[in-house]
């Protein structure tokens, strides 16, 4: 079986960690490049739509011992597509993404110019989707359609002497996650807006290959549930959901958008949604979770770059928040329970003000998880123009 390649999202780091943590127990899962994980799985058995950090999914075609010779890697192309479009009589839209090759962008768009004409000579509709990179964006996998039957997006990488070609088969639905992200009716900027994509993540990385053994479902537990995004991914994943956060406020707008979430998306009525007021530090949670997956206190809003001094304050109150609620918890799940935090990490000169505490975890009961694909480095999640990066810690009660 030659397996599935997987294109990375904006933090590959995140996306290959979420790939290992769901499926490197069973299946062997290789790097190819930065942007392009394989895995030993065919893409109908991934289960895309849980995915936060996969853009596209795609099914491993052909794999080619050979130096970077155009004329070879067209006459490859050339036999695909003759194969993909044998039994299709209706007009296709087809798409190359490129990576890692030894190829400049105008050579690429003759390649696929040369591709349409020899298509044409045997009875073929074709429309190219331009390339103005060497790889289709996400928007324009998705717009075009390139995912579905009569239309085909191949993706094309070389590594040791070999090309990989597969034939993207999932995208991400872009204007799904803008919806459940910006639709919901309460949202709130001062408290940190956790991207739908990033819970997804978080979700995963906490869950693993669970398995829970028995006829109910999992239990997730979010502390420091905000407006509820943790919440809503995991009830979209199948989950029922505990959440607690300090604010009445908080509380509810997560009411409101977990009932707007269970509207829009038909959720299951079987599935529970329990969501009440309580300082994650003190609070006794009625019902025990399986996973528990939380943002916790990032620090207060900020709109302009703080001092040095007033970081390391920051800083210290998140810690003292943290392990409070770590000692609170530890106390009430059972062990092996495994977690996954996003943290405050600094961003100063180029480097990172942690929270000291993820080094002495075990002092309070908490072994933290490292993965292979990471390297055992910090796991960080940062866009451009923020002043404070999350830090995903994933950890399990000893």
């Amino acid at each position: 079986m030659l397996g599935s390649l997987l294109i990375l999202g904006r933090h590959p780091t995140l996306s290959i960690v979420e790939i290992e943590s769901l499926y490197s127990n069973n299946h062997i899962i290789e790097l190819i490049n930065p942007q392009i994980a394989r895995i030993d799985m065919p893409a109908s058995e991934i289960n895309f739509s849980r995915l936060g950090g996969i853009l596209k999914v795609s099914e491993l075609i052909s794999v080619n011992k050979n130096s970077q010779d155009l004329n070879i890697l067209f006459e490859i192309i050339k036999k695909i597509t003759e194969d993909l479009t044998e039994n299709t009589s209706s007009k296709i839209n087809l798409g190359i993404s490129s990576y890692g090759l030894n190829i400049n962008l105008n050579e690429l768009n003759q390649l696929k110019l040369t591709l349409k004409k020899h298509l044409r000579t045997i009875g073929k509709s074709i429309r190219l989707i331009p390339n103005d990179t060497f790889d289709l964006s996400t928007a324009q996998t998705y717009h075009n359609k390139l995912d579905l039957k009569n239309n085909i997006e191949l993706i094309i990488t070389y590594k040791n002497s070999s090309y990989f070609i597969a034939r993207v088969t999932n995208v991400q639905d872009i204007n799904e996650y803008s919806f459940r992200d910006r639709n919901r009716p309460k949202r709130d900027t001062r408290v940190g807006m956790l991207p739908p994509k990033l819970a997804q993540i978080m979700i995963n990385l906490a869950s693993g290959d669970f398995n829970n053994g028995s006829a109910s479902r999992p239990r997730l537990l979010d502390p420091f549930c905000g407006t509820g995004v943790v919440l809503q991914e995991a009830l979209l994943m199948n989950y029922d959901v505990i959440g607690t956060d300090i604010s009445p406020k908080m509380i509810d707008y997560s009411n409101l958008n977990i009932e707007w979430l269970r509207e829009k998306f038909k959720i299951d009525s079987n599935l529970k949604s329990e969501i009440y007021l309580g300082d994650a530090t003190n609070i006794k949670w009625v019902n025990k979770p399986n996973i528990v997956v939380s943002e916790i206190y990032l620090g207060p809003p900020i709109t302009t770059m703080p001092s040095l001094n007033q970081i390391k304050e920051f800083n210290n109150d998140c810690q003292t928040i943290l392990k409070k609620f770590l000692i609170n918890l530890h106390s009430q799940i059972p062990k092996g329970t495994q977690i996954c935090l996003a943290i405050p990490a600094w961003s100063i000169n180029k480097d990172y003000l942690r929270l000291s505490l993820v080094d002495h975890l075990d002092e309070i009961g908490y072994n933290q998880k490292k993965f292979i694909a990471n390297n055992n480095r910090p796991l960080i999640y940062h866009r451009p123009h923020q002043f404070v990066a999350r830090e995903l810690v994933v950890l399990r009660t000893i």
